[in-house]
């Protein structure tokens, strides 16, 4: 029972973190300022993180994984690779809605001028990696033309549906997401 509360308050700190950081536009924050905003003690963020870089990695790391289970859910899915890449549109357009300092975060990492206290590169790519693995699907099935660059198809999904995403978040406009336009576009150039 200690350990379940002590993983939901982990993960109450994590999204509080994450949080911050995208209204702050910054990774920088200090175990403080992350107790403050989620109503915890200190004495109880500092026991669970050793120290603010600590909690930036650990924040960066749930946004990665939240992004890889919307791919995992999806590439195993027996349907054709337009319906995949649309419902994974779908899915990033309700995770940036319900959850969008995951989003924001992600985009801060793709963007950062900043030297973030985690391999963040290599998180990315680890997120094409995964795309590129629902595309690889399209390949084998004859929906992409032989010869596409899987992993430049993923980026491009990928990045422009996050900076889609991104520009709803920032505009608070949620009316409509943008999983058809952004799958048309990308099958007008790959496609068969």
């Amino acid at each position: 029972m200690f350990q379940t509360n002590r993983d939901e308050t982990e993960k109450q700190v994590i999204t509080a973190a994450t949080n911050l950081m995208m209204e702050k536009n910054s990774t920088t924050v200090s175990l403080g300022e992350v107790a403050d905003y989620c109503g915890k003690s200190r004495i109880t963020v500092k026991r669970l993180f050793r120290n603010s870089d600590e909690l930036v990695r650990q924040s960066f790391k749930a946004a990665l994984i939240d992004m890889q289970e919307v791919l995992y859910w999806h590439s195993a899915k027996s349907i054709s690779l337009r319906e995949k890449l649309v419902r994974i549109c779908s899915d990033y357009y309700s995770l940036g809605k319900n959850r969008p300092g995951v989003v924001m975060l992600f985009l801060r990492g793709m963007s950062s001028q900043d030297q973030t206290p985690f391999p963040f590169e290599a998180s990315i790519e680890t997120l094409f990696t995964e795309a590129r693995e629902v595309f690889r699907y399209g390949l084998a099935s004859g929906e992409i033309e032989e010869g596409t660059d899987l992993h430049n198809a993923a980026k491009i999904f990928t990045v422009t549906i996050l900076n889609l995403l991104g520009r709803s978040i920032r505009e608070k406009d949620f009316l409509l997401p943008p999983s058809e336009s952004v799958v048309d576009v990308l099958f007008n150039g790959i496609g068969v």
